[in-house]
């Protein structure tokens, strides 16, 4: 499979991916590969064949499918009551989850961990477990099993059959040296297998019902199954695996009756393979050989009881009197002809209650067998009818063949009715089952109803507490912008009564100065102590800042000057 995966990449229409065509070269290369080459549609235009060593393969341009429509991907028009009779005509277990699918939805259209089934794969031998030959197939295409053709699950379910049976090693390669994989037509994703010159089994000749693609059911299936569960429309096309011939012609060997898909198909043989979950180790040797000869001896005896049961029943000349088939010269001799109704009448013989004595003392010396042709003619003549012993036999011939096929439809009638009651109990059954699921499903809403109510109420709760914290909100937005400016009125009125006490104090203190300059008072300023707390001030205030350190040009002169306008 990975050396497959690594030559071919598959034609998935639904990413728009272009297919490369095999790279190997030789033949060689496929066998010791071990590889299944894929002639699939190439998104390149080549004009002409491309010839290999080992085989012809064709690139053609690719093409996608259009879009299904209803006929080509109809609605299935199974029923929940068609379910039921499945599960009871094919014995179905329990652990299989099988759904009717809703008005909607289409073949192609499974849910989740589900693949499309249709009947005629239960026909075939599908019942609790994929088949292993099915699923390898369905991973080396890359599509789903319910992409198969129901013939093509047979025709697979028969050749895993049989290699189980008859102990014969049937791989990959030598399905696709026997068979090309296919698609059914060119306008839908369903997959078919075409017999090459030697089939590995002989399929049925009966025809597929035409309406077989609207009888499909979905079934779950285990999470990573390891094939494809979604539906990928892909034009596929097989070729020849030279590889697999060795193997093909093992199987071939064997007689074609014991290659049929019916016998291979049937409770002969399933129920010994792991198609079933039988312990293949477990087989004796000779074990298909006892299996075909059951199988025979079945179909004759239903061959013999459809024969007999097939009987004539108007037809008496061709039968004895002992039920038995005459000869033709029989025949001639005991032909019946058909007289006229006998008319009667009080004056032509004995009154009718007299007749009906006689006929009932007839009846049971005929019965016994004792009456001789004399004894019936008087009989006869004491009844008043004007009859013959020919015509006597012919009526107890009738009413003999006229018994035996009542009794056969009587049976058939019987079998049919205890087939129909079967069905009511299971629909009795499931009736059961389906009010107690209502009853649960109505509980269960009254629940979620309840539930429902409290978060409803919970959740008016909420929306009450969030009307009244976006009510706060907007009076604590109100609030915030009224104190807000608040503090900017507080802010300007405080800048301005700053800059007031700042004018104040340097006026104030200029008007000092000048007031001890002007009484001589200014002989006692220390003019270097000023100087230096004026440089240590203006110093901390840059830091305080973050501004760079000023600089300053030498100091004030440390000797005191004498005011030149000092009284002397």
């Amino acid at each position: 499979m990975s050396d497959l995966s690594s030559l071919v990449r598959t034609c998935d229409l639904d990413d728009r991916v272009g297919v490369t065509i095999i790279e190997s070269d030789s033949e060689s290369d496929l066998s010791a590969k071990g590889s299944y080459p894929l002639e699939l549609n190439s998104r390149r235009k080549p004009s002409k064949r491309v010839r290999r060593a080992s085989e012809t393969l064709v690139i053609e341009p690719a093409c996608d499918l259009p879009t299904p429509v209803v006929e080509k991907n109809p609605a299935s028009i199974l029923k929940t009551i068609d379910l039921l009779g499945i599960k009871l005509d094919y014995g179905l277990s329990e652990s299989i989850f099988l759904r009717v699918p809703l008005p909607g939805e289409r073949a192609d259209g499974a849910g989740c961990d589900e693949i499309v089934v249709y009947k005629d794969f239960f026909a075939s031998g599908l019942r609790e477990v994929i088949p292993s030959l099915v699923i390898e197939v369905a991973a080396l295409l890359k599509v789903s099993p319910g992409q198969f053709s129901p013939t093509m699950w047979a025709t697979l379910i028969a050749i895993q059959a049989f290699g189980e049976l008859f102990s014969v090693e049937i791989g990959l390669d030598a399905i696709l040296y026997a068979y090309s994989l296919r698609n059914c037509s060119k306008e839908e994703s369903r997959f078919k297998m075409h017999p090459r010159q030697t089939p590995l089994v002989r399929a049925s000749p009966e025809p597929l019902d035409r309406d077989w693609k609207k009888r499909y059911l979905f079934m779950k299936v285990s999470t990573n199954p390891g094939f494809p569960i979604s539906w990928h429309r892909r034009v596929i096309l097989t070729g020849r695996c030279e590889s697999g011939e060795s193997k093909a012609n093992k199987v071939t060997e064997h007689p074609v009756e014991h290659r049929c898909v019916e016998f291979l198909t049937s409770e002969f043989v399933l129920p010994v393979t792991t198609i079933r979950g039988y312990d293949i180790m477990a087989n004796q040797p000779g074990l298909g050989d006892r299996a075909f000869q059951l199988f025979m001896k079945a179909g004759e005896a239903k061959l013999n009881k459809s024969e007999h049961s097939q009987g004539p029943t108007s037809s008496d000349d061709a039968l004895g009197i002992n039920g038995k088939r005459k000869t033709p010269e029989a025949t001639t001799t005991l032909s019946i002809t058909r007289g006229p109704k006998a008319t009667y009448s009080d004056s032509d013989g004995m009154p009718l209650s007299s007749q009906s004595e006689a006929v009932a003392s007839l009846n049971p010396s005929a019965s016994a067998g004792g009456t001789t042709k004399s004894e019936l003619s008087e009989s006869l003549k004491d009844v008043g009818m004007s009859v013959g012993l020919e015509r006597l036999q012919s009526s107890l011939q009738t009413a003999s063949t006229l018994c035996h096929h009542l009794q056969g439809q009587s049976s058939s009638f019987t079998e049919e009715l205890k087939h129909e009651r079967h069905l009511v109990a299971g629909l009795r059954q499931e009736l059961s089952i389906e009010r107690e699921s209502v009853k649960n499903a109505d509980s269960a809403i009254a629940s979620k109803d309840a539930c429902m109510a409290k978060f409803e109420r919970k959740v008016e709760g909420f929306e009450a507490e969030v009307a009244k914290m976006k009510a706060d909100y907007i009076t604590l937005g109100k609030e915030n912008s009224s104190s807000k400016e608040e503090l900017r009125q507080v802010k300007d009125s405080s800048k301005e009564e700053v800059v007031y006490a700042e004018s104040w104090g340097m006026v104030v203190a200029r008007w000092e100065l000048m007031r001890d300059w002007v009484e001589g008072k200014s002989t006692g300023w220390d003019l270097v102590a000023a100087d230096r707390e004026y440089r240590q001030a203006v110093t901390m205030d840059a830091k305080i800042k973050g501004l760079e350190p000023p600089t300053f040009g030498a100091p004030l002169d440390a000797r005191v000057i004498s005011d030149p306008i000092a009284p002397t």
